[in-house]
């Protein structure tokens, strides 16, 4: 959230590495980035919690999940 401010602050692209944590690994296809999340354990739960903070404070940004 506070780098996502910042970013907003300065007028500045954020990207922001994430990861596939985010999801149960359960579909048999790849996974879109539309995909309901179901983050696996305590480190998918906090990263997803960070894309949705930075999401909902700065619209000038990407987010890489790997």
């Amino acid at each position: 959230y506070n780098v996502a401010k910042a970013c907003k602050e300065h007028n500045v692209v954020l990207l922001h590495i994430s990861t596939d944590y985010v999801f149960d690994g359960t579909k048999k296809k790849p996974y879109i980035e539309t995909d309901d999340t179901q983050p696996i354990n305590v480190y998918g739960a906090s990263k997803l919690k960070g894309e949705q903070y930075i999401g909902d404070t700065w619209n000038k940004q990407f987010i890489i999940r790997n």
